[in-house]
């Protein structure tokens, strides 16, 4: 899905050129859409949000992923001990997801996973659909990358059932994407190649 923007060194200007960058910076933006990737804001704007709102679990939750993303881990987990001071804020799974995405980047995967199925656990509860297709994916991943593989596609399978239930393209595609490389990675081309056709077809019939 994403293979990067071809540039070119001329070496006797000192100048890096690219061809149709605007052309190849929307394919790569409706690319991530497949992924459930959105148009990211950047860290300072993210900042001032949760300044401005520091009660706000959502605001924190962002700032706090876009700190892992942008590997500062050590910022990010500043930002899981305020979100986690936050009054009823124990009770929101997206405050586990967001201490449990820090851990798997971290190196640290069985507290990941307790902290994701926390999450979970309580996006069933509250029946948060497209909360548990998410997690599920995180979980899935999260799995696959300890080499459970029968686990990890069930947690896919899981996932894309439940974009297919709320006709939520994205999710679907991106479970189905996932599980198609868990095959690939297995050696079992012809399924993979089979599921990936699917998720090309789901990204040519969505506008993402």
């Amino acid at each position: 899905v994403f293979e990067g923007i071809r540039a070119y060194w001329n070496e006797d200007q000192g100048v890096l050129y690219g061809l149709k960058l605007r052309e190849h910076m929307e394919r790569i933006r409706r690319n991530a859409g497949m992924l459930l990737m959105r148009d990211l804001p950047a860290v300072d704007e993210l900042a001032k949000r949760f300044d401005a709102e520091p009660a706000n679990v959502e605001a924190g939750a962002a700032l706090a992923l876009a700190l892992v993303r942008e590997q500062r881990p050590e910022e990010a987990a500043l930002f899981v001990t305020r979100l986690r001071q936050i009054p009823d804020a124990a009770d929101d799974p997206l405050v586990d997801y967001v201490e449990a995405t820090l851990a798997a980047h971290r190196g640290v995967p069985q507290q990941a996973l307790i902290l994701f199925e926390r999450a979970l656990a309580m996006e069933e509860q509250a029946d948060d659909r497209f909360g548990r297709g998410k997690t599920l994916n995180s979980i899935g991943l999260l799995e696959w990358d300890l080499g459970n593989y029968d686990q990890a596609m069930e947690q896919f399978r899981s996932a894309r059932a439940i974009g297919r239930e709320l006709g939520d393209r994205k999710l679907e595609g991106a479970s189905l994407n996932n599980l198609s490389l868990v095959y690939d990675e297995l050696g079992d081309y012809k399924t993979s190649l089979k599921q990936y056709q699917e998720v090309l077809g789901i990204y040519e019939d969505a506008d993402f």
